[in-house]
C-alpha cells in the first residue's frame, strides 16, 4: 500500500545511484475512463535548487525514502508541464473535494496510490485522521490500529480549488438533489460556491439557488460573472426569483429587472408588489389554466405545449373568459377522465371554493392550507380573478428556511 506521504521529500537516484535531488510532487493524467496515472514527478536539484520535471517512465523503482531512475539524471531532458497535469502535492493533499457519495465537503489528508495496468495511478483520497498521523510520521502512535483509514474513491470525489475538472465527477454532482448540493454549496467558502455553481450547468445551478438561504443566494449571485448569473437565475422559479430581487438594493434591483429576459419581467413585476410574508408574496404565477368548454384532449394539449416551462404540474387551473377561478382539476382526475368530456364537467361541485387573498398572512395561508388539506391554495383578486397559487413547497420554505 503506497501513499503520497511515504514518498514526498524521498531521495532521488539515478542509474549511477547518484543522489540527484528530493521528490516535490507526482503529477498526474486523468484516463478519460480510469483513474489518473503519474505523468511527471517534480524534482528538487540538488545542485542547482531549482524544480525539474522528467517523466515518470524514468522511474525505475519507488519505495519509501528512495526513489530511482533507469538513466544517467544530466541525459534526462526535463518536460513542460500542461494544464492537463493535476498536482497531487499542491492541487489535492490538504485541498478540499466533495465526496459525491457521502454528499459532504471533506479535507484530503493523503493520497493513496496503486499500480494499475503498469501504470501508477491514484486510487483513493484519505480523510481520516490516520492519514494525519501517516504524514507527521507518527502512524507508530496508532499501534493498536484504533484509528481507520477512510478512503473516498477518487472517482466520487469533485476537487473544489479549482486544478480538477472532472466530466465524470460534475455529472454525478449534476445528478444529486439539489437540496444536497445546496447543503454542500453552504459549506464551502463563498469563492468555492460561486465556483461550483459556475461548475454545473444553469438549470441545476438555478434550483440550487433556490435551496440556499436568502442572504447567500444574494451574496452567490453577487459573486458570479454578470451574464453566467443572468442565466442561472432566469431558470429560477418566478416566484424565487421575485424574492431574490426584492432582497437586492433598489438600484441594483432596478438594473437586474432591465436585463431580465422579458418574458418573465411582466410576471416577476406583479409578484414584487406583495410583501414576502403574504399570500401574494408566497405565490407564483407559474400555471396552467383552461377553460370550461374545453374537452380533456384540449387540456392535454395544452400542458404539452407548456410544460418544459414548469417543474411542476398538479392541478390545471380552470377560469373563465374574464379569468376568474371557477376550479381545479388535478391531474388524476385529468387522466382518467373520458377523453371528449367537458373540463365544467370534471369541476367539483362546491358551494365556494377554498382560496386566499393576496394580503392573507403566513399564518392564515398556513391555517387555511392546514384545514383543508391543500398541496396548493389558489390566491384570487377581490373580483374572483385568479392571481397565482401558494404550493406547500412555498409554505414550508418560509416555517423553515434552514431546513
Amino acid at each position: 500500500m503506497i501513499y503520497l506521504s511515504h514518498l514526498i521529500k524521498s531521495v532521488v537516484e539515478d542509474s549511477s545511484d547518484r543522489e540527484v535531488g528530493e521528490l516535490r510532487d507526482i503529477l498526474v493524467k486523468q484516463d478519460a475512463e480510469g483513474y489518473p496515472y503519474a505523468d511527471l514527478i517534480l524534482i528538487k536539484d540538488k545542485k542547482h535548487k531549482n524544480l525539474v520535471a522528467i517523466p515518470f517512465r524514468h522511474v525505475e523503482n519507488l519505495s519509501r525514502g528512495e526513489i530511482s531512475l533507469n538513466k544517467i539524471y544530466s541525459k534526462i531532458e526535463p518536460v513542460d508541464v500542461t494544464k492537463n497535469h493535476i498536482y497531487l502535492m499542491r492541487d489535492i493533499l490538504d485541498n478540499q473535494i466533495i465526496d459525491v457519495n457521502g454528499i459532504r465537503v471533506v479535507r484530503v489528508n493523503d493520497v493513496k496510490l496503486a499500480m494499475i495496468d503498469s501504470e501508477l495511478s491514484v486510487v483513493g483520497l484519505d480523510i481520516s485522521f490516520k492519514g494525519i498521523l501517516r504524514r507527521l510520521g507518527l502512524a507508530w502512535l496508532d499501534y493498536f490500529n484504533f484509528f481507520k483509514v477512510n478512503l473516498i474513491n477518487w472517482r466520487d470525489a469533485q476537487h473544489v480549488h479549482g486544478a480538477l475538472q472532472l466530466n465524470t465527477i460534475s455529472d454525478k454532482l449534476n445528478r444529486l438533489h439539489p437540496a444536497d448540493l445546496a447543503n454542500i454549496v453552504e459549506s464551502l467558502n463563498l469563492k468555492q460556491g460561486s465556483k461550483l455553481l459556475s461548475t454545473l450547468d444553469t438549470k441545476n445551478s438555478a434550483k440550487i439557488l433556490e435551496e440556499v438561504s436568502p442572504s447567500l443566494q444574494k451574496t452567490l449571485v453577487g459573486m458570479l460573472d454578470k451574464n453566467q448569473a443572468l442565466k442561472i437565475v432566469e431558470k429560477m422559479s418566478i416566484d424565487e426569483l421575485a424574492d431574490l430581487i426584492q432582497s437586492m438594493p433598489y438600484q441594483k434591483a432596478k438594473q437586474f429587472l432591465s436585463d431580465l429576459n422579458s418574458d418573465k419581467l411582466e410576471k416577476i413585476e406583479e409578484l414584487l408588489l406583495y410583501p414576502e410574508d403574504t399570500a401574494g408574496g408566497l405565490m407564483t404565477n407559474e400555471f396552467v389554466t383552461a377553460q370550461p368548454n374545453w374537452t380533456k384532449e384540449d387540456a392535454i394539449r395544452k400542458i404539452k405545449e407548456v410544460s418544459k416551462k414548469y417543474r411542476t404540474i398538479s392541478y390545471i387551473y380552470v377560469i373563465d373568459g374574464n379569468g376568474k377561478f371557477l376550479g381545479p382539476i388535478s391531474m388524476r382526475s385529468l387522466v382518467i377522465a373520458d377523453k371528449n368530456i367537458k373540463l365544467k364537467k370534471l369541476l367539483k361541485p362546491v358551494k365556494s371554493l377554498v382560496t386566499l387573498k393576496p394580503e392573507n398572512s403566513l399564518q392564515e395561508v398556513v391555517n387555511v392550507m392546514t384545514k383543508y388539506d391543500l398541496f396548493t391554495a389558489t390566491v384570487v383578486n377581490k373580483k374572483g380573478r385568479l392571481l397565482g397559487i401558494v404550493t406547500l413547497d412555498d409554505v414550508m420554505r418560509c416555517l423553515a428556511p434552514t431546513a
